[in-house]
């Protein structure tokens, strides 16, 4: 298998954040290896050094495992100065925000429809269009 640049980066931002995130709860390599029902710790090891492809079946597992969404475990963060607990709350309320005003673009689409005004852009811009009304 051919590995590239960013498949690496992002394995090493999901293994720095697996380790974070098993510290602060307080478990070792062999406690969450048996959690996650891996036969050896060093497959936790791999994951939090990088060296492990992660399926997105397995990510979802483990971002319900930690009880955060895969934006947050995807993303790098300054765990020196993170507050776990008010990023994973903020992380959650913007991944919600963002479902909200995708319901409500898709509920304007409709009635647009219904009194025959087209739409010009697609639905992923017009997101982020109000979500980032300054770029």
């Amino acid at each position: 298998m051919i590995e590239d640049k960013n498949s690496r980066d992002i394995n090493k931002i999901i293994g720095e954040n697996v380790k974070h995130l098993r510290k602060a709860k307080k478990m070792s390599q062999l406690d969450l290896a048996e959690a996650w029902a891996y036969a050896q710790e060093s497959s936790i090891s791999k994951i939090e050094n990088g060296h492990f492809d992660i399926p997105i079946s397995r990510l979802e597992e483990i971002c319900n495992y930690f009880d955060v969404p895969i934006s947050f475990i995807c993303k790098k963060h300054d765990w020196g100065e993170i507050n776990l607990n008010e990023t994973i709350k903020n992380t959650m309320e913007a991944e919600e925000s963002k479902e909200i005003i995708k319901a409500a673009v898709i509920i304007n689409r409709v009635f647009a429809n219904i009194i025959g005004e087209p739409y010009q852009t697609d639905l992923a811009t017009e997101v982020n269009n109000i979500l980032n009304p300054y770029k």
